[in-house]
């Protein structure tokens, strides 16, 4: 967890020095409220669902389809509001604003499948997604900004990490 989010302060240091503070800005914010918002969406259910398959093995795939059940209404209901107010309340570009509701779906259902890898013995499994979702997509977005690719940096940026948040629930949900 440490490593993830040492990566992507150091992509915010790189976009700091080599971009205008509008971009800054604008990832910064794009930033904690997809994090923010994916980590309140679940409500810390996770956490009784981990207790449960813990504790009953048997009955494992009943509480993981309840807790299915749950994220799919939470996330019916949360993710429209979110997304409204991040587009009434930034400045960014049309695209990105049309990629945040999807990119926070991709965010929160891969994570949630992080946090289930665990009490389902499969800690490996986590780190790796773990991996996909929080840091892999850094690696190009560097390569990009260090070799002066004439691209939107922020969109590029953004639309890597939603790809990585989607290969974690991929990989994830497989």
């Amino acid at each position: 967890k440490v490593i993830n989010l040492g990566r992507k302060l150091f992509l915010l240091i790189v976009l700091a020095k080599y971009t205008n503070p509008e971009t800054v800005a604008s990832f910064g914010l794009y930033w904690s409220t997809l994090v923010l918002s994916s980590g309140m969406m679940g409500l810390e259910v996770y956490s009784h669902t981990a207790r449960s398959i813990i504790q009953d093995t048997t009955h494992r795939n009943i509480q993981l389809r309840k807790h299915l059940g749950f994220l799919l209404i939470i996330s019916c209901i949360v993710t429209p509001i979110i997304s409204a107010i991040f587009g009434k309340l930034t400045t960014v570009t049309s695209l990105i604003i049309l990629l945040f509701p999807l990119h926070l779906l991709f965010e929160f259902f891969s994570q949630e499948i992080t946090r289930l890898l665990v009490p389902l013995k499969m800690p490996l499994a986590s780190i790796t997604l773990a991996f996909i979702r929080s840091s892999l997509w850094i690696f190009p977005v560097m390569l990009a900004i260090f070799l002066g690719k004439n691209t939107d940096v922020l969109e590029f940026t953004i639309v890597l990490w939603l790809l990585g948040s989607f290969v974690a629930l991929v990989v994830g949900g497989g």
